[in-house]
């Protein structure tokens, strides 16, 4: 089972699909053919999340495959907290191209490896002895052939605030060589790039549910 995540074309009409999925998964080109496709195995999910795994596809303007890319997710809550959360996970929103690089918009929790890219899984402590999953926002700069270049922008929660902060919505743009974000959450958050890590504090209330919901560019 899977579901198309994002797409998009570049200048030479060269077409980007991004797709979540379960279990063993065939990519095929404009022939179809079999013996003539690319077989992944994922995840197996549970029942709260169907499709953990991702992969990343470029095919030419006449349909031909040229390159997938794999993304799994894996599990490494604190072996000293009881476990409160579900099955980890990569999802592929958005894809941009431009020029020779390809900027990839990756919503995870758990761990997610790309070729010298980590993108660090984030759990947060809940009632003194157990952990939950917080959903995390990078933006992954690949070259045309699909390897991995740099972890260009990253928010996620601050592991050490017990008040359940949480990123709500995370989104990009590309202009030239600048990459622009937007995002929405509430109480600590942690933005990163390759020049600097910044905590964003925004106002969340536990004992009556009021939080900011406040935006950040």
């Amino acid at each position: 089972a899977a579901d198309i995540t994002a797409m998009t074309t570049d200048a030479e009409g060269n077409l980007y699909v991004a797709a979540s999925f379960t279990g063993e998964i065939y990519v095929t080109d404009v022939e179809g053919q079999e013996g003539e496709y690319e077989e992944f195995v994922g995840a197996e999910g549970d029942y709260f999340i169907k499709k953990p795994t991702s992969f990343l596809a470029k095919y030419d303007a006449n349909g031909n495959l040229l390159a997938v890319k794999l993304l799994n997710a894996t599990q490494s809550a604190p072996a000293e907290s009881e476990y409160w959360g579900s099955a980890s996970y990569s999802v592929i929103d958005k894809i941009v191209a431009e020029g020779d690089k390809v900027y990839v918009q990756i919503s995870y929790n758990g761990n997610v490896v790309i070729d010298s890219i980590e993108l660090e899984a984030k759990y947060t402590p809940y009632f003194g002895y157990a952990c939950m999953d917080n959903v995390s926002y990078s933006v992954v700069l690949f070259n045309s052939d699909f390897e991995a270049m740099a972890n260009v922008a990253e928010l996620s929660v601050n592991t050490e605030d017990e008040s359940m902060p949480a990123v709500e919505s995370f989104n990009f743009a590309v202009s030239g060589d600048d990459v622009y974000v937007a995002a929405i959450g509430y109480g600590s958050l942690i933005y990163k790039t390759a020049e600097k890590t910044e905590n964003i504090n925004f106002f969340l209330n536990g004992d009556n549910g009021e939080s900011e919901h406040a935006a950040m560019v």
